[in-house]
């Protein structure tokens, strides 16, 4: 549209006497233009031109009269959006202020590896293909063969990819010794291209809380906070209480580290459980089994039979103790029915975890006092063994936990005074077994020891035969003639011999002989043997290498080494000998009670001893797992573990 001279601009928002000075654009008449008033215009109804800026304020736009873009930018601050003249100046917006063009997109969820070189890059990494990309424009030919490489570089994660720190790694740099020394961020990268389940998701997950670990999996220290920050621990490097609860926070609860750092939580912090745990002590008194005058049915008893006890507990402190934020925890293998105090209540937890807490009426320990609980438990109690030990005090205000010192035994008598009568009912007749009864009933098992060695030997043998003119001679030490015969077994059966006649290789001039053969038919069997014993030498015949090993286990049997005697006498005589049962077994449950490698491994020689050919060895279950699996660690860094913790997340509960 022409214009040959100055116009007069109405709007809304102009005086009908105010001019305005318009542009000169295209096919228009240069003119001599009147100096023009200006009024200010309302910053959101101004004239808008390109608002995102002109990349270059010089570019002459066609049809604007021969003025630049920067010109007509300055134009368009006099005028309003939607007039004729605002309309003309943004005709001309897309010359001088183009959309730029979508730049080139490349591995926009990241590249795993960017030292890789795809095939046709011309030498290029993966990292500098995507540097490269960021010239270019979306569907230009040079981004299609940029882009031709993105399956190499960053290829598609699986549905199901293998996840690890989705939260986020704290400190890519951290390193894992575990993971060959790489560290968290490349760990990270190298889950590309699995899924959640495989083998190598597995192995790299095993590491996630190492390097991403939560609020709940950094390693406690001091929660109830430390009275002195400036005290000094040896054992720990000369650290003081301090450095060692801010070193506490790079690790996690359950590793090595960690384990160090709590074990001399103690010395730093206080726990407020131990301000009462250490000053209580508990006895505990039998009462009765029947008329007791309860009305064990009223309390939901199993057949309506109950037992009553008193839980002394005694107050050593010098100062009262007033605090009621406690409660007392401990196994009981039989329900705890009632507490007949009016300041104490009960509660089970789980399994033959039991709790008595205070009431709210209760006031406290007063110094140097006592307060006696008269209690009530499920079915009778005969004997002091019917007591578990270790009663700990938890204290609500810091999850502190204190085990009462007199408690603290494998002595029950420290804690509970002896049982005067074992009767479970009124007409109860058993007689309960004690140490000298016991032995005057077995003692007869003693006679002929001397003469009759062979009833040394347990399990009993099928058969002995002993002659009229068998000899008795006496033994220094052993020899094995042939002891490769027990392959596997040939180690286990040389050392015992050894541990059990303490005598060295000089000494050892008794000669036991070792073959394979048939077997009478009455014994045959993989595991029997015959054992020919004269003072000339030993030889034990079986057909196979079992047969051979339990032949030496008798022998030894026959062995008297508790005899103050310079030798071990032995009578001549033949043996011939098949198991009873093929399943002879004995359990070692680890999983409730814990024992040590060495422990383990003297049950297995007695067991070899006894012919036990069966172990039972307990690893797992709801009391505690001990056996490691590679992707469920949890398995062992919280089920392996005993402490306090309700919710069962970093321990198990402590129970049987």
């Amino acid at each position: 549209m022409p214009f040959s001279s100055p116009q007069i601009c109405s709007s809304d928002t102009l005086s009908d006497d105010v001019e305005v000075t318009f542009p000169i654009l295209a096919n228009s008449v240069p003119t001599s233009l009147p100096t023009a008033s200006k009024v200010p215009i309302p910053e959101g109804d101004r004239c808008t031109f390109c608002e995102f800026g002109i990349p270059d304020l010089t570019v002459l736009p066609p049809k604007a009269g021969g003025q630049t873009c920067g010109d007509v930018k300055e134009t368009s601050v006099s005028h309003i959006n939607g007039d004729e003249l605002c309309d003309i100046i943004q005709s001309v917006e897309s010359i001088c202020c183009p959309e730029p063009a979508p730049p080139c997109t490349f591995c926009l969820g990241g590249i795993p590896d960017l030292a890789l070189q795809p095939p046709i890059a011309g030498g290029k990494t993966c990292g500098q293909v995507r540097q490269q990309a960021a010239a270019y424009s979306n569907g230009d030919p040079l981004c299609n063969t940029i882009q031709s490489e993105e399956s190499t570089c960053c290829p598609s994660e699986p549905a199901d990819h293998c996840t690890f720190c989705e939260e986020g790694i704290p400190d890519l740099t951290v390193v894992i010794p575990e993971a060959g020394g790489q560290t968290c961020g490349e760990i990270r990268q190298s889950t590309a291209g699995h899924v959640n389940g495989d083998g190598i998701c597995n192995a790299i997950q095993s590491v996630e809380r190492q390097c991403c670990p939560g609020p709940a999996d950094l390693c406690v220290f001091c929660k109830g906070g430390i009275p002195d920050l400036t005290v000094v621990i040896p054992e720990a490097g000369g650290q003081t209480c301090g450095e060692i609860k801010q070193s506490s926070a790079s690790f996690i609860t359950g590793d090595e580290t960690c384990n160090i750092i709590q074990s001399v939580e103690r010395k730093c912090c206080m726990h407020m459980a131990s301000n009462l745990a250490d000053d209580l002590s508990l006895r505990i008194q039998m009462a009765s089994n029947f008329d007791h005058g309860i009305d064990c049915a009223s309390h939901n008893a199993d057949w309506s039979l109950c037992y009553s006890q008193l839980f002394v507990f005694e107050y050593a402190g010098t100062e009262a103790y007033t605090d009621n934020n406690f409660a007392i925890y401990f196994s009981s293998i039989h329900r705890l029915l009632h507490v007949d105090h009016p300041d104490f209540e009960h509660g089970h937890v789980v399994g033959d975890l039991t709790y008595i807490k205070p009431t709210a009426s209760f006031k406290g320990f007063e110094p140097s006092s006592e307060i006696i609980l008269p209690v009530v438990f499920e079915y009778w109690s005969v004997q002091e063994s019917d007591k578990m030990p270790r009663f700990f005090v938890v204290d609500s205000r810091d999850d502190s936990t204190a085990v009462i010192p007199n408690t603290d035994t494998e002595d029950l008598h420290d804690f509970v005074i002896p049982y005067t009568s074992s009767m479970k009912t009124e007409g109860d007749n058993n007689v309960p077994m004690t140490a000298e009864n016991r032995y005057t009933r077995n003692e007869k098992l003693s006679e002929g020891f001397e003469t009759d060695t062979s009833t040394r030997i347990i399990p009993t043998p099928f058969r002995v035969d002993i002659s009229e003119t068998a000899q008795s001679f006496g033994i220094v030490g052993v020899s094995l003639i042939n002891a490769d015969l027990l392959g596997k077994l040939q180690s286990g059966a040389e050392g015992l011999v050894s541990t059990i006649t303490m005598k060295t290789a000089s000494d050892r001039d008794h000669v036991l002989i070792l073959t394979i053969g048939t077997l009478p038919n009455d014994i045959a069997g993989t595991e029997s043997y015959t054992m020919e014993i004269t003072a000339e030498g030993t030889t034990i015949t079986a057909s196979h290498e079992e047969g051979l090993f339990y032949g030496v286990m008798s022998f030894l049997g026959l062995l008297d080494t508790s005899s103050s005697r310079s030798t071990m006498p032995v009578k001549e005589m033949t043996i011939y000998d098949k198991p009873r049962f093929d399943y002879r077994g004995h359990q070692i449950d680890s999983a409730r009670n814990f024992r040590t490698k060495e422990s383990v491994m003297q049950t297995i020689d007695a067991m070899a001893l006894y012919k036990l050919n069966n172990l039972h060895f307990g690893l797992s279950n709801d009391e505690g797992w001990r056996l490691e699996i590679p992707g469920m660690e949890e398995l062992t860094t919280v089920g392996s573990r005993r402490c306090f913790d309700l919710s069962e997340e970093t321990c198990i509960l402590t129970q049987l």
